[in-house]
């Protein structure tokens, strides 16, 4: 659900601006007064530990995330996201402010599978009053979205049992 790179830049400019807030005021302040940052009490998400904010931040200053040369093979280990052998499937909104398309699409050209790589897109009505954003994927007004990834796994199931047989 909403994998993709998270580079500032390519956020829409209200929600960069938030982002950065976040990543470069509220959270390196937060940890040094609680030791985490307590993002569930002021509704942005779950609380978050010391430390996975600073590297979460670092990734999100770079265009391709932590595939970027800063962090690829160093941080994170060569060969992470190469070589999936099960199908994938990405599911994202068009209203999602950090899955954007071009940070969709720079996580992903980084990613490689003997499987197949699906992306479904949801498509949410501009003035429609719905929408999913990078954090509504689970809740429960988006129930389409959920019965829409069961009847997913369902069919690869379904088929994968069908050439066992």
């Amino acid at each position: 659900m909403a994998v993709s790179a998270g580079y500032f830049s390519y956020m829409p400019p209200r929600y960069r601006l938030k982002a950065n807030l976040f990543f470069r005021f509220l959270a390196p302040l937060s940890n040094k007064i609680f030791n985490y940052v307590p993002a569930k009490s002021i509704r942005l998400m779950e609380d978050l530990p010391a430390g996975f904010t600073d590297e979460w931040g670092a990734w999100c200053r770079e265009k391709e995330l932590f595939f970027s040369d800063k962090f690829y093979g160093k941080t994170i280990p060569l060969g992470t996201y190469k070589n999936f052998n099960v199908p994938t499937f990405v599911f994202t909104a068009d209203d999602d402010e950090i899955c954007t398309e071009r940070n969709l699409h720079n996580f992903w050209k980084n990613v490689t599978s003997d499987q197949p790589i699906t992306f479904k897109r949801y498509s949410i009505g501009k003035g429609s009053g719905q929408s999913v954003g990078h954090f509504g994927y689970f809740r429960s007004k988006n129930t389409h979205i959920w019965q829409d990834i069961l009847d997913t796994i369902n069919k690869v199931h379904h088929d994968k049992s069908l050439q066992t047989i």
